[in-house]
């Protein structure tokens, strides 16, 4: 499936008009374009290369461009060799723009292929999508500096690509999914397996970061767990190692997307107000009520491809119906793992704190 990215008509391409000041910043952006299904060239996706600092600097784990400080050097002749130090290959520019932050330099590195990695707090390159620069504006916890999410958002051309007749391409999310580490290479390589416990249905489901954290920390119940024959939790259900994966995820459409909301007009209402009710609830009841969820269970599928559980608090109890954003997807096709995580099990408290904004990685 063929693309436009309007990169080609839209950056400055005379840098032999560039004039800089000595101390001007100048930033490599390198991207590339891969694809959800590589074989048949569907859907494609943009990823761009940012640099992140080490956590001892002092702009710790700040993830900004590549860039130089410019001197008296040649500048297009100083940013390819920087850009060849980095990607081991001579890479053509493709244009540049300029702003109050610098200089910006694109480069297009195509692959071959596609594998994921798996990346350690210390890598200083991370290859990173749309979403993660625009939306969330950070990949996993570390922060991205303005000046890369102020160049995309000044510039809307850079973030979107294009089929041959001017229409745009879904942009994926980043999703997370936690698991014991013996798994996670398993999950990356084969895919995520429906799950079987889930109140929505046996389908694909992934969310935030600190959702993840909670399937990476612990086992399910908080109980003691064997794989293998060997014990991987201590006496409360921490795992002694877990990990992370880093997903590209594709809802679909909005047309395809169902939103949970606590109002009675959505689907669910009913299921988030009887989780909702103060009153102390039979034996009878509660049977009552897992025979009639198990009856629909899923058949918000029928109608939609993705099912969006933002957090929603309870009106009438305390507390909260989900409190990180989870996604379930009914296709295991439509996600990919961009990189594995080991998790650091020191960042854990004692049990989950979904509020908690120190889990770290190794």
């Amino acid at each position: 499936m063929s693309y436009i990215y309007k990169v080609d008509s839209e950056l400055h391409k005379n840098f032999k008009q560039i004039k800089l000041i000595k101390g001007t910043k100048v930033f490599i952006c390198i991207y590339n374009v891969l694809y959800k299904i590589n074989d048949t060239k569907k859907n494609p996706f943009l990823r761009y290369l940012l640099y992140k600092y080490s956590d001892e600097s002092a702009f710790s784990d700040l993830m900004t461009f590549p860039f130089f400080t410019h001197e008296n050097e040649n500048i297009l002749n100083t940013a390819n060799n920087k850009v060849c130090e980095i990607t081991n290959k001579r890479l053509k520019p493709k244009g540049y723009l300029k702003n109050e932050d610098g200089l910006f330099i694109f480069y297009n590195h195509d692959l071959d292929d596609f594998i994921f990695e798996k990346k350690m707090k210390k890598d200083n390159f991370w290859w990173t999508i749309i979403d993660e620069i625009c939306n969330l504006k950070k990949v996993l916890y570390f922060k991205i500096h303005d000046s890369v999410i102020n160049i995309f958002l000044k510039n809307p051309f850079l973030i979107y690509l294009y089929d041959t007749e001017d229409k745009k391409f879904e942009i994926p999310i980043i999703s997370f999914k936690g698991e014991h580490y013996k798994l996670i290479n398993y999950i990356a390589s084969f895919g995520i397996r429906p799950s079987s416990r889930s109140r929505f249905g046996p389908f694909y489901t992934s969310g935030t970061y600190n959702w993840a954290v909670r399937y990476a920390g612990w086992s399910r119940y908080y109980t003691k767990q064997e794989f293998l024959g060997k014990k991987i939790t201590d006496d409360n259900g921490k795992f002694k190692k877990g990990g992370i994966l880093r997903l590209i995820t594709f809802l679909g459409n909005l047309e395809e997307q169902k939103v949970i909301l606590y109002n009675k007009d959505n689907y669910f209402y009913k299921l988030i107000k009887f989780y909702d009710d103060v009153k102390e609830k039979s034996e009878e009841n509660i049977k009552k009520h897992r025979e009639k969820n198990n009856k629909y269970k899923g058949k918000w599928s029928l109608e939609s491809k993705c099912l969006v559980v933002p957090k929603i608090k309870f009106n009438n109890d305390i507390g909260y119906f989900n409190i990180n954003t989870e996604y379930i997807i009914d296709n295991g096709d439509n996600q990919l793992t961009l990189s594995i995580h080991e998790l650091n099990m020191e960042s854990l408290k004692v049990v989950w704190d979904p509020l908690y904004d120190g889990y770290e990685i190794l």
